[in-house]
């Protein structure tokens, strides 16, 4: 599920109440999920969307054209990783994940417990990000 957010800020603050867990890097320690930070954040990065994964939302931003290069010409996998079918991908889609994830802070230790979200997250911010054809048709 997504939808962009608007003015959601109490519908979030009650399904994502582990605001105060460790952040993840380059994240505020201290974010409150109101109506303010909504505000900030749609000013800062424009559009901004809820994914709700396992009965609990996720606030991220959409994937900059710079940011995904950087990710794609960049796997960071080592050479016995290489061998293991698919691990180039996973280290994309985490690293995506991490990088537009807004809130929760603490991302990282939510990609450990759960092993599908930087799937699922990824998918639903490569799809926003301008890679879905939402229509085409041959003239």
């Amino acid at each position: 599920m997504k939808e962009p957010v608007e003015n959601k800020a109490a519908e979030v603050k009650e399904t994502s109440t582990k605001a105060a867990a460790p952040k993840a890097t380059n994240k505020a320690e201290n974010v409150t999920l109101d109506d303010k930070q909504i505000q900030q954040w749609k000013k800062q990065w424009g559009k901004i969307f809820k994914t709700t994964v396992g009965g609990e939302a996720f606030i991220w931003r959409k994937l900059k054209r710079k940011e995904y290069v950087e990710i794609m010409s960049n796997a960071e996998v080592e050479e016995a990783e290489e061998e293991v079918l698919g691990s180039r991908i996973y280290k994309r889609q985490e690293r995506i994940t991490k990088l537009v994830v807004l809130f929760p802070t603490d991302i990282e230790s939510r990609i450990e417990e759960n092993a599908g979200l930087a799937t699922s997250i990824s998918d639903e911010v490569i799809a926003k990000s301008g890679f879905d054809v939402s229509a085409t048709e041959e003239l």
